[in-house]
């Protein structure tokens, strides 16, 4: 089984590598690119709850201390589609992009089910996981004419690919009512941009275009803390432990991300090419290959609340901030200040355990968040607003449980008053569940 997965998970990553769709998004052109969101779908419905999300069968990637809470292996593919329409002051532009969402292997180290079997409760619970997310994407591909009373009329082109990834290896501990985590996340990825400038009102046998081409690698490790309270307002029912599809819980949690270092190796060619000879090259102006550069990285903390009424539902309010005043990353340089976004969400199922529908026992998820993004454009930071709506579906494989989780966001980034994006994101989310990992194997 865990070869299995195993292959399943690296054929996925590789095959969304290779399939990853040519898109234009001029957005993109600055910085990192386009940061994604890449929450898992369960986490991203009930309102982004990125600090209080915890679940029997679901990790959260952005929280190592949620994977205390594991009682089944989870394996979990997210894919997503989005819809998006770019609008200034002269015109609009919709496109179609989709791509893998994240890739998470997570486990229990000490089966719940041993703990039944040899009828011993454990005071320490412990789970860890891998996952593979993108962080960040650069695509766009555009032509604009400007006019010079000189030079006449100037084509400029403009083409950018490639983008960041992030590789999650978290651990979560819980004692009591405490959880602490821990996670490293290491970065990786390939940038490449390409500038080019020419005189159309030149004739064909006297004109040259000149070019700059950039290869930026990218690569390093950042670092998350985080840690849950949680306190039970029924703890014990008549003498037992109560069940947890009945406890009432309020959740407290926190995250941190320190200042981190991001290497980056630059590679730079600015020339000069003839346009009646295609790409024969007239002139370099300057060739950098290979220039490796240690810069600071943004740090990031979070915190939030919620209150959970056994499996029947809850409600969570979190806010994260991204601190960018110290970010200075050579080659991906952009104009990032601070951000901070508010989210508030939650989740309600009718019937948990309901053996005669299968839509009583599924889940129903909402979720809004308001708040600013790193990017600054003429002066003007970011902003988002979006809502979003969900469901879970409880499916069973060989008589065990597993679920599907899907979700619609629908919103708004503005950036600056004359530049917008309006959305719709769908993502699917699929994840295998398996209780008899780490079983202890008994023979009478």
């Amino acid at each position: 089984m865990l070869r299995k997965i195993f292959i399943t998970f690296l054929t996925i990553a590789l095959i969304g590598g290779l399939n990853a769709q040519q898109l234009h998004n001029p957005i993109s052109n600055f910085g990192m690119g386009d940061f994604l969101d890449n929450d898992q779908t369960a986490v991203f419905t009930t309102g982004w709850a990125n600090n209080t999300f915890t679940d029997r069968y679901h990790v959260n990637l952005s929280n190592p201390a949620s994977y205390s809470f594991l009682q089944s292996t989870s394996f979990e593919v997210g894919l997503n589609g989005k819809y998006s329409t770019l609008t200034n002051e002269f015109s609009n532009y919709s496109f179609f992009s989709g791509q893998l969402s994240h890739l998470s292997l997570a486990f229990p180290i000490f089966s719940p089910y041993n703990e039944l079997m040899e009828k011993k409760v454990k005071k320490i619970h412990w789970g860890m996981g891998l996952g593979l997310a993108p962080y960040s994407q650069v695509s766009y591909n555009y032509q604009f004419k400007t006019t010079d009373p000189e030079a006449g009329n100037i084509l400029n082109s403009q083409v950018g690919s490639g983008g960041i990834y992030k590789l999650f290896y978290n651990n979560g501990l819980s004692y009591k009512n405490f959880s602490f985590g821990i996670g490293a996340q290491y970065i990786f990825g390939k940038i490449e941009r390409k500038k080019e400038i020419g005189f159309s009102d030149v004739s064909a046998q006297l004109s040259n275009i000149t070019a700059l081409e950039s290869e930026v690698y990218a690569k390093g490790f950042l670092f998350d803390f985080s840690a849950m309270y949680v306190h039970s307002f029924n703890p014990i029912t008549n003498g037992k432990k109560t069940d947890y599809d009945k406890e009432k819980k309020l959740t407290f949690g926190a995250s941190f991300q320190p200042l981190s270092k991001l290497k980056t190796n630059i590679s730079q060619l600015d020339y000069v090419y003839s346009n009646q000879l295609g790409l024969s090259l007239s002139d370099t102006i300057s060739n950098v290959s290979g220039k490796i550069s240690k810069n600071n990285y943004n740090s990031a903390y979070g915190a939030g609340i919620s209150y959970q009424d056994g499996s029947k539902w809850k409600i969570n309010i979190n806010y994260d901030a991204q601190l960018f005043d110290e970010y200075a990353v050579a080659g991906l340089d952009a104009n990032y200040k601070n951000s901070g976004v508010f989210k508030v969400g939650g989740e309600w199922c009718p019937e948990p355990n309901s053996y005669t529908s299968f839509l009583k026992r599924s889940k129903y998820r909402a979720g809004f968040r308001t708040g600013t993004m790193p990017l600054t454009i003429d002066g003007s930071q970011a902003k988002v607003v979006s809502g979003t709506i969900g469901f879970g579906f409880p499916v069973f494989v060989n008589r065990q449980i597993s679920h599907v989780n899907i979700g619609l966001e629908m919103g708004k980034k503005t950036y600056g008053s004359s530049f917008s994006e309006q959305f719709y994101k769908l993502q699917i989310g699929f994840n295998l569940n398996d209780d008899l990992w780490f079983l202890k194997r008994k023979f009478e």
